[in-house]
């Protein structure tokens, strides 16, 4: 989990400055009905040093995860989709192809930000394309939740630094708080929709609430 948390944190890091709104695969309109998979969610609020040193605040991210799962249930409740919980195979073999198909989604998702928030890692043979894919290894997924077409990645970041201050190598501002989702087709591992947001706070219920209120804004069904 750190490891992964430490992914996201540089990958995000780099992101530029600027607003932008959420990104959608060409043709992709409303998904009416859709059936959705909600992979784990993942949530940590850590706290950084002088020096580059992190650790995670255990007890806020507990609180911060189980908060923005609640938002994540309510805002996606009703007719929206139909929203599956994921689990994870009881088999050892089958769970660890799972794990590598998150492994993989973690590196297209790194590829994706890099390209589309910072101007240094932008692509020129792929321009303003949005189309990125984890592959048929995306459906190991769909095979184990038969029912769910789309899967749901969320992951949120929280930083700051030790004893509340927010300034290290410059001022954080914004970053102290860094999310993503992404929409993923899990039959064919198309990438369908993507939001990157910065800012906010997970302290309170209601500021998780308005993380991930803005961070699932616009989005396909």
């Amino acid at each position: 989990m750190r490891a992964a948390a430490s992914v996201l944190a540089v990958t995000l890091l780099a992101a530029a400055s600027a607003a932008a709104d959420p990104h959608r695969a060409s043709g992709v309109g409303r998904l009416t009905g859709a059936h959705v998979l909600l992979l784990p969610v993942e949530v940590n609020a850590y706290e950084l040093a002088y020096g580059g040193a992190n650790s995670i605040r255990a007890e806020r991210t507990e609180r911060a995860r189980e908060w923005v799962k609640a938002a994540l249930e309510r805002l996606l409740a009703g007719d929206r989709a139909v929203v599956a919980r994921y689990v994870a195979p009881a088999d050892p073999e089958r769970n660890e192809q799972h794990v590598q198909v998150l492994g993989l989604y973690k590196l297209v998702r790194f590829a994706m930000i890099s390209h589309l928030y910072h101007d240094q890692s932008y692509l020129p043979s792929v321009g303003e394309r949005f189309e990125w894919t984890l592959g048929p290894a995306a459906k190991t997924l769909q095979e184990d939740n038969s029912s769910s077409r789309y899967g749901l990645f969320v992951e949120i970041l929280e930083r700051e630094m030790l004893g509340g201050a927010l300034a290290t190598f410059g001022e954080l501002g914004r970053d102290r708080l860094l999310a993503a989702a992404t929409i993923v087709d899990l039959t064919t591992g198309d990438a369908l929709w993507l939001n990157y947001e910065r800012g906010g706070s997970l302290a309170t219920a209601e500021d998780a609430t308005s993380v991930v209120t803005r961070l699932l804004r616009d989005l396909p069904f």
